[in-house]
């Protein structure tokens, strides 16, 4: 019963950022989290001369001031730390203040990280160009109302970072110091390839760009982004409006049930593998001088510590194969109950390969996973070691993009979302109602692997390439005008047709490429038949001399400037 009453305590208390702002829910709210919290009545503030109400709600490391004009009316918000610096710092460390000594020995290099107390920078301390306090002013934003928005899961934030800090230890300072480490991490990187704006942004580089705070989505803490859409369009009355969404994982102290880690020793064993300008593999070691990350010298997971862990919490949830979760060694993570995609990745889990189609825009998209149709929506990850970002990465890239290509055929109104084995065998049918249930079933598998009735089928142990396919197609144009029969044998597309089907994923590949397979036709009728494949969120072409000059080229050379089937499939001809 005990184990029910707090479960039911923790998800009414995440359901609380829907509630309206009030003096007496957030102390309620801090004391849940075993907070201590004051009513000072008698406050005057400074600026203003005004009497107000000032909450405060204390930890062991931390100190955070609310005050209230009415019970329900915030004016200010401090936060302060008792390990921390309050003076003005930048939102970003220098390679000469991080980086003590960068040496080779052997083919591998070696960084040494600066771990100096007075050379941090913290997601506290980090001041905006008005010299204001950039964590302050999120929570002060989080209390402007009506509603309490991510006031909770920001106190939570702070609550797990002061709760299970060791005695006499700090762990938002740890925190600090990874921070600080990752962003090592990414320097080397940028000095690798400093021409390259995709691995500044965090877009492909091998554990994003670290960033101090969301002033986006007005979250506290450490987060590395790793991904942006690149031209995704939503319609408005007047024009197009391109309409980015930037993913970012933020990492989070949470308490576990296992045995503690010290994720920054752990780190300077494994290497780091960034590429040069030649896009060559290197080895990188990031480490540091002994027990100098660790603040005050006290160990974060000695015997007498509260168990914790470090989450990686990402902000939109991503589909991904189970296969790869597993793969990775995430042992523990969490998944969204509900999501823009549900209906088809619950259906792609019930049927492997669906069809997407809408008639208002006259079209139809199938899309076939059932080689990894255990698709599950992954919000967070407990992390095994700070290298596994890197490993996770890539597919959270690529699968983000599988996702984004069908988006926007999946909300248009009319979208109808159906087994595609069932699709072709009705389609059979309306074809050819003479023939047999067996028959059906097997003109239904001869056509399955080519996408849509109407497209020729090509044998797969035959050199058959792109050119032969377009000859193919024109030979059986000019047949059909002198066949009787072909009109009703062989019906003619009368809508743009894609099928996109995951090949593989290869588990033998470092970052775990997607191998993909496309077919169909445009509009005109003109054929499409090719391949190409997924690596950490580039799209990378078969070696098809022929495909160079087809429109499957053309085609796939959209999707990759789109990330949009339906705006490729309304532009294609």
């Amino acid at each position: 019963m005990a184990s029910y009453l707090h479960e039911s305590s923790k998800l009414l208390y995440d359901y609380s950022e829907n509630f309206n702002i009030s003096l007496d829910l957030i102390q309620r709210l801090a004391q849940f989290l075993k907070l201590d919290t004051f009513i000072d009545s008698e406050v005057q503030d400074p600026q203003t001369k005004q009497s107000v109400k000032r909450l405060s709600i204390a930890g062991s490391l931390l100190l955070v001031d609310i005050d209230f004009i009415d019970s329900h009316t915030v004016t200010k918000v401090a936060l302060a730390s008792g390990n921390h610096s309050t003076s003005a710092v930048s939102s970003a460390h220098s390679e000469e203040n991080a980086v003590i000594s960068t040496t080779k020995v052997d083919d591998t290099t070696v960084v040494r990280v600066n771990f100096l107390e007075a050379n941090f920078v913290s997601f506290l301390n980090i001041r905006n160009d008005n010299d204001a306090s950039v964590a302050e002013n999120i929570l002060k934003e989080n209390l402007r109302g009506p509603k309490l928005g991510k006031f909770p899961s920001n106190l939570k934030y702070l609550a797990n970072l002061d709760r299970l800090s060791p005695p006499e230890g700090d762990l938002v300072l740890y925190l600090d110091n990874i921070a600080k480490y990752l962003e090592v991490v990414h320097m080397q990187e940028c000095k690798l390839r400093p021409e390259d704006e995709d691995i500044r942004s965090g877009q492909s580089s091998i554990i994003g760009k670290l960033m101090y705070n969301d002033t986006q989505s007005l979250e506290l803490g450490v987060f590395l982004q790793f991904w942006k859409t690149k031209n995704r369009t939503k319609s408005s009355q007047y024009n197009e409006v391109i309409e980015h969404q930037t993913y970012v994982g933020r990492l989070s102290v949470i308490e576990s049930e296992g045995p503690n880690r010290d994720y920054l020793k752990e780190a300077t064993k494994s290497l780091w593998e960034p590429r040069d300008q030649e896009n060559a593999s290197l080895e990188y070691k990031i480490t540091f001088d002994d027990e100098k990350h660790l603040p005050k010298g006290v160990s974060v997971c000695g015997p007498n510590n509260k168990q914790w862990e470090l989450q990686f919490n990402l902000n939109h949830p991503v589909y991904l194969p189970r296969e790869i979760i597993d793969y990775l060694g995430f042992d523990k993570y969490e998944v969204a109950n509900d999501t823009d995609l549900k209906e088809v990745f619950d259906k792609i889990i019930e049927f492997g390969s669906v069809d997407l189609m809408s008639e208002s825009k006259n079209l139809r998209v199938q899309l076939d996973l059932k080689g990894f149709s255990d698709y599950i929506p992954l919000t967070s990850v407990s992390l095994p070691s700070l290298n596994s970002i890197a490993k996770l990465l890539p597919s959270l890239r690529n699968h983000i993009l599988l996702s984004t290509w069908i988006t926007e055929i999946a909300e248009l109104p009319d979208c109808c979302i159906t087994d595609a084995t069932e699709t072709e065998a009705k389609k059979q049918k309306d074809v050819h109602p003479e023939l047999a249930e067996e028959e059906v079933l097997r003109l239904n598998a001869m056509t399955e692997s080519n996408a849509y009735v109407g497209v020729q089928v090509l044998d797969s142990n035959a050199n058959t390439d792109v050119e032969d396919f377009f000859k193919q197609e024109d030979e059986d144009e000019n047949m059909d005008k002198d066949n009787i029969e072909s009109e009703a044998a062989t019906p003619q597309p009368q809508a743009p047709f894609v099928k996109l089907q995951l090949n593989d994923i290869d588990f033998s590949s470092r970052l775990l490429d997607l191998q993909f397979s496309i077919s169909g036709r445009m509009e005109s009728g003109s054929p499409i038949e090719g391949s190409f494949k997924l690596q950490n969120g580039a799209f990378i072409k078969a070696e098809d001399d022929k495909m160079e000059v087809s429109k499957t080229k053309s085609f796939i050379d959209a999707l990759e400037l789109s990330e949009d089937l339906l705006q490729v499939l309304e532009n294609a001809n």
